[in-house]
Protein backbone atom coordinates (compact mmCIF):
# COMPACT_ATOMS: atom_id res chain seq x y z
CA UNK A 1 0.00 0.00 0.00
CA UNK A 2 2.31 2.79 -1.18
CA UNK A 3 1.87 6.21 0.43
CA UNK A 4 2.66 9.64 -0.87
CA UNK A 5 3.77 10.72 2.61
CA UNK A 6 4.33 14.39 1.79
CA UNK A 7 5.62 16.95 -0.68
CA UNK A 8 9.24 15.72 -0.38
CA UNK A 9 8.37 12.13 -1.23
CA UNK A 10 6.96 12.59 -4.71
CA UNK A 11 9.96 11.13 -6.56
CA UNK A 12 10.19 7.96 -4.44
CA UNK A 13 6.42 7.56 -4.66
CA UNK A 14 6.45 7.78 -8.45
CA UNK A 15 9.37 5.34 -8.61
CA UNK A 16 7.33 2.83 -6.58
CA UNK A 17 3.84 3.05 -8.01
CA UNK A 18 3.20 1.37 -11.35
CA UNK A 19 0.41 -0.78 -12.77
CA UNK A 20 0.15 -4.05 -10.87
CA UNK A 21 2.37 -3.00 -7.95
CA UNK A 22 -0.48 -2.92 -5.46
CA UNK A 23 -4.20 -2.52 -4.91
CA UNK A 24 -4.41 0.51 -2.63
CA UNK A 25 -2.60 3.84 -2.50
CA UNK A 26 -2.50 6.18 0.50
CA UNK A 27 -2.60 9.97 0.55
CA UNK A 28 -0.40 12.26 2.71
CA UNK A 29 0.34 11.39 6.33
CA UNK A 30 -1.28 13.65 8.93
CA UNK A 31 -1.32 16.81 6.80
CA UNK A 32 -3.18 18.49 9.67
CA UNK A 33 -0.11 18.14 11.95
CA UNK A 34 2.81 20.57 11.87
CA UNK A 35 5.36 17.84 12.64
CA UNK A 36 4.05 15.47 9.97
CA UNK A 37 3.36 16.23 6.29
CA UNK A 38 1.88 19.62 7.33
CA UNK A 39 -0.19 20.70 4.32
CA UNK A 40 -3.16 22.93 3.83
CA UNK A 41 -6.20 21.21 2.29
CA UNK A 42 -5.61 23.11 -0.95
CA UNK A 43 -1.97 21.97 -1.18
CA UNK A 44 -2.97 18.38 -0.42
CA UNK A 45 -5.69 18.61 -3.07
CA UNK A 46 -3.17 19.82 -5.66
CA UNK A 47 -0.78 16.96 -4.87
CA UNK A 48 -3.68 14.53 -4.90
CA UNK A 49 -4.87 15.60 -8.33
CA UNK A 50 -1.39 15.56 -9.86
CA UNK A 51 0.05 12.36 -8.43
CA UNK A 52 -2.68 10.21 -6.87
CA UNK A 53 -5.91 10.77 -8.77
CA UNK A 54 -4.46 9.42 -12.07
CA UNK A 55 -3.73 6.09 -10.36
CA UNK A 56 -7.44 5.25 -10.34
CA UNK A 57 -7.07 4.52 -14.05
CA UNK A 58 -4.41 1.92 -13.16
CA UNK A 59 -6.86 0.09 -10.90
CA UNK A 60 -5.76 1.48 -7.56
CA UNK A 61 -8.21 2.16 -4.74
CA UNK A 62 -7.48 5.71 -3.57
CA UNK A 63 -7.40 6.30 0.18
CA UNK A 64 -7.64 9.88 1.47
CA UNK A 65 -5.00 11.81 3.38
CA UNK A 66 -4.97 10.49 6.94
CA UNK A 67 -5.68 13.20 9.50
CA UNK A 68 -5.99 12.73 13.24
CA UNK A 69 -9.28 12.53 15.12
CA UNK A 70 -10.25 15.94 16.43
CA UNK A 71 -12.45 18.85 15.41
CA UNK A 72 -9.63 20.73 13.65
CA UNK A 73 -8.99 17.66 11.54
CA UNK A 74 -12.68 17.42 10.73
CA UNK A 75 -12.53 21.00 9.44
CA UNK A 76 -9.44 20.08 7.38
CA UNK A 77 -11.34 17.20 5.79
CA UNK A 78 -14.34 19.42 5.08
CA UNK A 79 -12.21 21.87 3.12
CA UNK A 80 -10.37 19.10 1.27
CA UNK A 81 -13.57 17.32 0.24
CA UNK A 82 -15.25 20.59 -0.75
CA UNK A 83 -12.39 21.05 -3.22
CA UNK A 84 -12.50 17.44 -4.27
CA UNK A 85 -16.23 17.32 -4.86
CA UNK A 86 -16.54 20.71 -6.56
CA UNK A 87 -18.27 20.54 -9.95
CA UNK A 88 -15.83 19.63 -12.68
CA UNK A 89 -13.04 18.59 -10.31
CA UNK A 90 -12.85 14.96 -11.40
CA UNK A 91 -11.36 14.10 -8.02
CA UNK A 92 -11.68 10.47 -6.91
CA UNK A 93 -11.48 9.33 -3.28
CA UNK A 94 -12.60 5.77 -2.59
CA UNK A 95 -12.05 5.55 1.17
CA UNK A 96 -11.28 7.85 4.10
CA UNK A 97 -8.31 7.17 6.38
CA UNK A 98 -7.69 8.62 9.82
CA UNK A 99 -5.40 8.10 12.81
CA UNK A 100 -6.44 7.79 16.44
CA UNK A 101 -4.26 8.11 19.53
CA UNK A 102 -6.35 8.37 22.70
CA UNK A 103 -6.82 6.40 25.91
CA UNK A 104 -10.62 6.38 25.54
CA UNK A 105 -11.76 3.88 22.88
CA UNK A 106 -15.05 5.77 22.58
CA UNK A 107 -13.08 8.71 21.17
CA UNK A 108 -11.99 6.57 18.20
CA UNK A 109 -15.54 5.27 17.75
CA UNK A 110 -17.07 8.76 17.88
CA UNK A 111 -14.78 10.17 15.22
CA UNK A 112 -15.00 7.12 12.98
CA UNK A 113 -18.77 7.61 12.93
CA UNK A 114 -18.45 11.38 12.49
CA UNK A 115 -16.13 11.04 9.49
CA UNK A 116 -18.22 8.29 7.90
CA UNK A 117 -21.49 10.16 8.38
CA UNK A 118 -20.11 13.45 7.06
CA UNK A 119 -18.31 12.20 3.97
CA UNK A 120 -20.16 8.99 3.09
CA UNK A 121 -17.03 6.91 2.56
CA UNK A 122 -15.87 3.57 3.88
CA UNK A 123 -13.21 4.09 6.53
CA UNK A 124 -9.68 2.85 7.19
CA UNK A 125 -8.14 3.45 10.61
CA UNK A 126 -4.59 3.46 9.35
CA UNK A 127 -2.97 4.04 12.78
CA UNK A 128 -4.36 3.64 16.27
CA UNK A 129 -3.03 3.03 19.76
CA UNK A 130 -3.98 3.52 23.39
CA UNK A 131 -1.89 6.66 23.86
CA UNK A 132 -2.32 10.02 25.59
CA UNK A 133 -0.53 12.92 23.88
CA UNK A 134 -2.11 15.54 26.15
CA UNK A 135 0.09 15.08 29.23
CA UNK A 136 -2.46 12.83 30.88
CA UNK A 137 -1.80 9.43 32.46
CA UNK A 138 -0.99 6.57 30.13
CA UNK A 139 -2.95 3.34 30.23
CA UNK A 140 -1.89 0.50 32.45
CA UNK A 141 -2.11 -3.09 31.21
CA UNK A 142 -5.72 -3.62 32.28
CA UNK A 143 -6.87 -0.39 30.68
CA UNK A 144 -5.03 -1.22 27.47
CA UNK A 145 -6.77 -4.60 27.22
CA UNK A 146 -10.12 -2.89 27.70
CA UNK A 147 -9.23 -0.42 24.94
CA UNK A 148 -8.09 -3.18 22.60
CA UNK A 149 -11.21 -5.28 23.16
CA UNK A 150 -13.56 -2.34 22.63
CA UNK A 151 -11.83 -1.20 19.44
CA UNK A 152 -11.60 -4.71 18.01
CA UNK A 153 -15.30 -5.33 18.63
CA UNK A 154 -16.19 -2.03 16.97
CA UNK A 155 -14.02 -2.70 13.92
CA UNK A 156 -15.22 -6.28 13.48
CA UNK A 157 -18.88 -5.31 13.76
CA UNK A 158 -18.87 -2.16 11.62
CA UNK A 159 -19.22 -3.07 7.95
CA UNK A 160 -18.03 0.28 6.62
CA UNK A 161 -14.66 -0.02 8.39
CA UNK A 162 -12.60 -1.93 5.88
CA UNK A 163 -9.21 -2.02 7.62
CA UNK A 164 -7.66 -1.03 10.95
CA UNK A 165 -3.96 -1.03 11.80
CA UNK A 166 -2.82 -0.99 15.45
CA UNK A 167 0.42 0.93 15.89
CA UNK A 168 3.42 -0.73 17.47
CA UNK A 169 5.06 -2.99 14.88
CA UNK A 170 8.53 -1.65 15.68
CA UNK A 171 11.31 -2.74 18.02
CA UNK A 172 10.36 -2.26 21.69
CA UNK A 173 13.27 0.13 22.14
CA UNK A 174 11.81 2.39 19.43
CA UNK A 175 8.35 2.82 20.92
CA UNK A 176 9.54 5.26 23.57
CA UNK A 177 12.01 7.25 21.50
CA UNK A 178 11.51 10.91 20.69
CA UNK A 179 10.24 10.28 17.16
CA UNK A 180 7.56 7.74 18.14
CA UNK A 181 6.97 8.15 21.88
CA UNK A 182 4.08 5.70 22.22
CA UNK A 183 3.25 3.81 25.40
CA UNK A 184 5.37 0.66 25.16
CA UNK A 185 2.42 -1.49 26.25
CA UNK A 186 1.10 -1.00 22.70
CA UNK A 187 4.03 -3.01 21.33
CA UNK A 188 3.18 -5.72 18.83
CA UNK A 189 6.59 -7.42 18.77
CA UNK A 190 8.76 -8.37 21.72
CA UNK A 191 12.51 -8.10 22.22
CA UNK A 192 13.00 -11.35 20.28
CA UNK A 193 10.96 -10.16 17.31
CA UNK A 194 7.99 -12.37 18.10
CA UNK A 195 4.33 -11.30 18.27
CA UNK A 196 3.20 -10.05 21.67
CA UNK A 197 -0.07 -11.25 23.22
CA UNK A 198 -1.59 -7.95 22.09
CA UNK A 199 -0.59 -8.66 18.49
CA UNK A 200 -2.06 -12.15 18.71
CA UNK A 201 -5.30 -10.64 20.05
CA UNK A 202 -5.57 -8.01 17.32
CA UNK A 203 -4.63 -10.20 14.37
CA UNK A 204 -6.41 -13.42 15.22
CA UNK A 205 -10.20 -13.71 14.76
Amino acid sequence: MPMLWGRDNVTSFQDTVHPGYGTFVLGPNEPDQIHQSNMSPSEAYGIWMEYINPLAAQGYTLISPACTDNDNSFTWYQTFFNLCYAPGSGCIVNMLAFHSYNTDPQHLITYANKFHDAFGLDVIISEFADEDYNNGPQADQDALWNYAGTVKDFVNNTPWIKMAFPFGLVAPSDLGNADINVNALNGLIDWSGNPTPLAEFYFNP
